[in-house]
């Protein structure tokens, strides 16, 4: 590597850290969560490694669709399964761990290539540690912002995961929350609008709602079941960073549940409780 390159390399990683580690922060209080919750499933249009890399650094297990050891394949049969551990070595008795997430990544992903493989159905490989060099040398699989969009959505395996997709959301008793997503891609508006016909969806946008944007049309509807948590960004503020921006969504909104956290918690109610009753 020449001295220009490990510069680059040596910027893009001062740059990379503190995202990652937001990324970590964000699984962490995920994991958190109430286990007898129904399990997570996230859905992401970015194209990019930081939600593999946060949860690798974490040791948590994800499926993201593919399958195999040394190559793997695209096989979206994997969605169907879940992580176990045996309970009783005399029985067979089974429990699904909580360390597990199920990641589609909807527009595809940086280290996705169209490959032949022995007896695969799906001609979609992951590659484990891309480089940019052996990239450039070969068609990523990812859906790039053009007006093709729509159509590039409707082959494989982007079909399968849209249908996981809208499985999912057609789901009794379901919530989804929304992060950073503009409403833009129509693709994606149609599946999340069809489950507005199950009067028990609901809908939690994290954006900005203004007069001329998608989440300001949706804020318009009056609909109990849409929950919208945003702000007005300052046009006099120009370092400032609007509570809907994934760094203070993860930092601000979403809350941490571990053990210690609690403790601290319950501590300082119990000693404004006592100031109290001074």
């Amino acid at each position: 590597m020449n001295a220009e390159n490990a510069k680059s390399e040596e910027g893009k990683a001062s740059i990379d850290k503190p995202l990652i580690e937001t990324y970590k922060q964000f699984y962490r209080k995920l994991l958190s969560r109430n286990p007898t919750l129904p399990r997570l499933n996230i859905f992401t249009t970015n194209y990019d490694l930081y939600s593999e890399r946060a949860m690798d650094l974490l040791g948590i297990h994800y499926v993201n669709g593919f399958t195999g050891g040394i190559s793997k394949f695209f096989n979206p049969a994997i969605f169907n399964y879940a992580l176990a551990e045996k309970m009783d070595l005399s029985q067979s008795k089974w429990s699904v761990i909580d360390n597990f997430f199920y990641l589609y990544k909807i527009h595809g992903s940086v280290n996705w290539i169209e490959a032949d493989g022995e007896n695969k159905l799906f001609k979609v490989k992951e590659i484990q540690e891309p480089t940019l060099e052996e990239l450039r040398e070969k068609e990523t699989i990812m859906i790039h912002p053009t007006p093709l969009k729509y159509n590039a959505s409707l082959g494989s395996p982007y079909s399968d995961l849209f249908r996981e997709f809208q499985k999912k959301l057609m789901q009794n008793n379901n919530i989804l929350v929304t992060i950073g997503y503009s409403f833009s891609d129509e693709h994606i508006n149609n599946l999340i609008f069809q489950a507005f016909t199950i009067p028990s969806f609901r809908l939690i946008v994290i954006g900005e709602p203004t007069e001329k944007n998608a989440i300001g049309k949706l804020l318009e509807l009056n609909d109990t079941r849409i929950w919208i948590i945003g702000e007005k960004w300052p046009a006099d503020k120009t370092d400032y960073t609007p509570l809907y921006f994934f760094k203070n969504f993860v930092e601000q909104i979403l809350p941490d549940l571990t053990a210690e956290d609690l403790d601290h918690k319950m501590e300082a109610t119990i000693n404004n409780l006592k100031n109290l009753l001074k």
